[in-house]
């Protein structure tokens, strides 16, 4: 039996939407598996969540759903918390989920790293 962290979408009783991520199948990959087809917007958020929390990088599984194949998940597993982030690479935003609901960061923000890595900050902090 497959344990599911709390905010991982693969665990039906996660989505806000939800069964919506259970359909058609997961599969984990490396880091740079995802990174490569990520655009550049991810390659920045991820840089800089590794580098003001590098702990996280233990942390951390990256998803590929085939639903939206092209997406970049990552989970970020910790006990009884933890948080969630989808890249949709079409229309370059990034979704960060966690303690208290989930945020889209796009085109709408000058730049949507900086939100979203404060969204980061909040649930890692606990703030």
């Amino acid at each position: 039996m497959v344990t599911f962290t709390k905010y991982d979408p693969r665990n039906e009783d996660w989505s806000p939407q939800g069964a919506l991520f259970v359909r058609g199948s997961w599969t984990v990959e490396s880091r740079e598996e995802a990174l490569a087809r990520a655009p550049d917007l991810a390659i920045r958020f991820f840089g800089e969540i590794f580098r003001l929390y590098p702990n996280l990088a233990n942390d951390a599984t990256f998803l590929r759903w085939s639903e939206q194949a092209e997406d970049v998940f990552a989970i970020f597993a910790k006990p009884d918390s933890g948080f969630g982030v989808q890249v949709d690479c079409v229309l370059g935003y990034l979704i960060v989920w966690g303690e208290g609901g989930q945020a889209e960061y796009g085109h709408w923000h000058e730049d949507p790293v900086t939100p979203a890595l404060d969204h980061v900050h909040r649930l890692v902090s606990g703030g």
